[in-house]
């Protein structure tokens, strides 16, 4: 129940770009796409496939702070 009101709405897109904005914002040491995969499971989705790390421009490295 929890996992259809959070997707409700919102493609797997638009929870993807919001995920990326929350990794920069908390300026973690790991990877956006541990952080992304992290944020999927979350809400009961699977994690990222190497072909959405390319359409996203997704990051498989740590930031540097």
């Amino acid at each position: 129940m929890y996992r259809e009101s959070v997707t409700e709405g919102k493609s797997r897109y638009e929870i993807i770009m919001r995920a990326k904005i929350s990794w920069r914002e908390a300026g973690v040491r790991r990877s956006q796409r541990d952080w992304i995969n992290r944020e999927l499971a979350e809400i009961g989705m699977t994690p990222l496939t190497d072909e959405e790390m390319k359409v996203h421009t997704i990051s498989a490295t740590p930031q540097l702070l």
